[in-house]
């Protein structure tokens, strides 16, 4: 169950995700949308990484919403290609002034992710870890 084919051990990336997935669920069933996050810090485009589950329930949550999703990325983007026409990229060919943000839907690889962002000039005032977005919710008005 918490472990791959190969017996990797899952354990710790299914408890961190564990929190995030319970929020998604009791904010897609409240009715609520992360799109009032967005709205409420006037982020008008963002790109995602990686490309996982996360980044895709977000993708479904703001779909028709007023918000551009330009780009997913993952360092496997050549697996990818596209998720519902928003085109999955390599870190390296980002370019951060085309968005407002980027959100980081892994909680387990977030700090690699950023890191690696950070290297590739991405701002750190541009990058949102999607619990601050789920968790943030709370306390919006």
């Amino acid at each position: 169950m918490y472990f791959t084919p190969r017996g990797k051990d899952l354990r710790k990336l299914k408890i961190l995700d564990f929190a995030t997935a319970q929020k998604f669920l009791e904010i897609s069933i409240s009715g609520k949308n992360i799109i009032d996050f967005f709205r409420q810090t006037e982020i008008k485009s963002i790109a995602i990484a990686p490309y996982n589950h996360f980044g895709q329930c977000a993708v479904r949550m703001l779909k028709d919403q007023d918000i551009e999703i330009k780009y997913f990325m993952d360092k496997l983007y050549f697996k990818y290609g596209n998720y519902g026409g928003i085109p999955v990229i390599g870190y390296g060919s980002f370019v951060a002034d085309e968005v407002d943000a980027v959100v980081i839907t892994s909680n387990y690889h977030g700090n690699a992710i950023i890191d690696t962002l950070i290297e590739n000039k991405v701002p750190i005032e541009k990058i949102i870890g999607i619990n601050t977005i789920l968790y943030g919710m709370e306390r919006m008005q």
